[in-house]
């Protein structure tokens, strides 16, 4: 699907905005990409499945879910901010 790769793609680009707004002392950079990476992920989870399809696939969708919520704790941490485990 194409909102995977959109979604892998931005996690993907992670360490590149991190360097790029220590080096403009941008971190609102920072903020931008977790929002951006939450809204890739929004549409990730609104066209793929992950429970219900092949194994492997769901197995990879779950994955890529988890990668996506290591890297928003990660920039929100690099913030100063704390993110709530469930809502």
């Amino acid at each position: 699907e194409d909102v995977e790769v959109e979604l892998m793609k931005k996690i993907s680009s992670f360490e590149e905005e991190i360097d790029k707004a220590a080096e403009i002392y941008a971190p609102q950079r920072i903020a931008k990409y977790a929002y951006d990476l939450a809204s890739a992920f929004h549409s990730f989870y609104n066209h793929c499945r992950i429970v219900g399809v092949d194994e492997n696939l769901g197995n990879a969708r779950l994955a890529l879910a988890y990668e996506t919520a290591r890297v928003i704790r990660l920039a929100l941490s690099i913030l100063g901010v704390s993110a709530p485990e469930k809502m």
